[in-house]
């Protein structure tokens, strides 16, 4: 497991959470186009109720396809933590890489140094290891 394949879930998690903010916008817009009724003023633009929904349908999938990425990779990486023998290292993974604490954070509950920290995770993934 590298450094990469850990931080591929939180990047999953944070697109996936864009793409239903502008999920969530397009399903307030198709509920705006359905409330306009016959003979009242319609909008300016060109853009159709069947264009919103289109594309609410695609963000739609969008988000699921890149939630289920998501916790494929959670998957894979808490299979990793589990083949950890010490405590410790799984601790500090799971803070960081799942529960997405800062390294600060994660230094200080575990009453270690970041310096410490990033001592131990070159340990664990085999690789040179600093913070991002």
């Amino acid at each position: 497991m590298t450094k990469e394949d850990l931080e591929e879930y939180q990047d999953l998690k944070k697109e996936a959470k864009i793409v239903y903010g502008i999920w969530r916008k397009l399903e307030k817009e198709k509920i705006s186009f359905n409330s306009i009724g016959d003979g009242m003023p319609k909008p300016s633009n060109k853009r159709t109720l069947g264009d919103v929904i289109a594309e609410s349908d695609a963000r739609s999938q969008e988000y699921y396809s890149l939630h289920l990425r998501a916790l494929q990779a959670l998957t894979r990486i808490e299979r990793f933590i589990g083949t950890l023998s010490e405590p410790l290292h799984r601790n500090i993974l799971r803070l960081k890489y799942i529960e997405r604490w800062q390294w600060w954070r994660v230094a200080r509950e575990l009453n270690y140094s970041e310096r410490q920290i990033f001592n131990i995770i070159s340990d664990i993934l085999g690789e040179n290891f600093e913070a991002s």
